[in-house]
């Protein structure tokens, strides 16, 4: 006979990372997801009801709001978690007409100022929605399709972001509407990521792995004005998430994380000049499989780096030099 004999062992698959400073907040597969305030020891789950947790966010401006969505099952409680004390207690937000109580948590985003939140349904034909409660109730937000991620700027409370299909969009009432920004060349398919850079106001980057079955370009995009226009990084191959973290500088931009293909070398890489160079911060023996649902630095230690794994739970580093 063949027996397993670990008990309370769960190769977590980890979706999304927000690093508060001195939090780090998780959205974890089939275990909802996890508040670590102590990187050396297990934290209590999150209490909202989530079978998986999707996606996580918190208002730049104001760390002490945090939110969440994950997975549900019939009409257990709702998909998306709210905590105005980073992330010690969470309440759950009103459910949204039209979506199935079986429905995908999606993707959720606070604007900087904490004032509005967002949610993007996952397996829904029901457009995103925000709510200028902390989600007491919901209304529609104009100007998108269904599944379009919304990310807020990280220092505009009034300007947020979106993509789908090749187009971006950008709103600058707070996200009640939002419009095309007219921006070409982006990739139509295969982006995983993007981001906005916490300090620098219409700083955005977007992460693409290509699909070379539709002949869809992978790489790294980056836009200085809000979306308008973007350079391709000639670096890279492919990109599959982008992340943010201290400066090595106290006046130079924050560091810049990824997981990608650069030069044909799939690794993790660290950029501290605003893209220009980058260097690889991890090894053959440390590749940890897929490692693309989401990366962001510390944004209180420079060179710590925190990244999620498709079963191996979530792996940090720091630079020991």
């Amino acid at each position: 006979t063949v027996g397993v004999r670990a008990e309370g062992v769960e190769e977590c698959a980890v979706l999304d990372l927000a690093a508060l400073g001195g939090t780090l907040v998780s959205a974890v597969g089939d275990v909802g997801g996890f508040v670590h305030t102590d990187l050396d020891r297990a934290e209590p789950m999150i209490d909202t009801g989530w079978s998986t947790g999707t996606s996580v966010d918190f208002a730049q401006a104001d760390p002490d709001i945090v939110v969440g969505t994950g997975n549900v099952h019939g009409n257990e409680r709702g998909h998306v978690g709210v905590s105005t004390d980073r992330g010690k207690t969470w309440r759950n937000a009103a459910r949204v007409e039209g979506v199935p109580g079986d429905g995908h948590g999606g993707t959720v985003a606070v604007s900087a100022d904490g004032s509005r939140i967002f949610w993007t349904p996952g397996d829904s034909e029901v457009t995103p929605v925000y709510s200028t409660d902390l989600g007491e109730t919901w209304n529609p937000v104009e100007g998108l399709p269904a599944g379009a991620k919304i990310r807020s700027d990280r220092v505009k409370a009034s300007v947020l972001y979106s993509f789908s299909g090749g187009t971006f969009y950008r709103s600058t009432d707070g996200g009640a509407t939002f419009t095309d920004t007219g921006a070409t060349g982006l990739p139509t398919g295969g982006v995983d990521d993007f981001r906005a850079v916490p300090g620098k106001k219409n700083h955005v980057w977007l992460a693409g792995r290509g699909d070379s079955e539709k002949d869809i370009e992978g790489g790294m995009w980056r836009s200085k004005d809000g979306g308008i226009t973007w350079k391709r990084l000639a670096k890279f191959d492919t990109a599959e998430s982008v992340g943010f973290g201290k400066a090595a500088k106290s006046s130079g931009y924050p560091a810049i994380y990824t997981s990608a293909l650069i030069d044909g070398k799939a690794a993790i890489y660290r950029s501290t000049d605003g893209g220009s160079k980058w260097t690889r911060i991890n090894d053959d023996a440390h590749q940890w499989a897929y490692s693309g649902s989401a990366i962001t630095g510390d944004p209180l230690v420079y060179g710590r780096v925190y990244l999620t794994t498709n079963g191996r739970g979530i792996i940090y580093g720091d630079i020991t030099s």
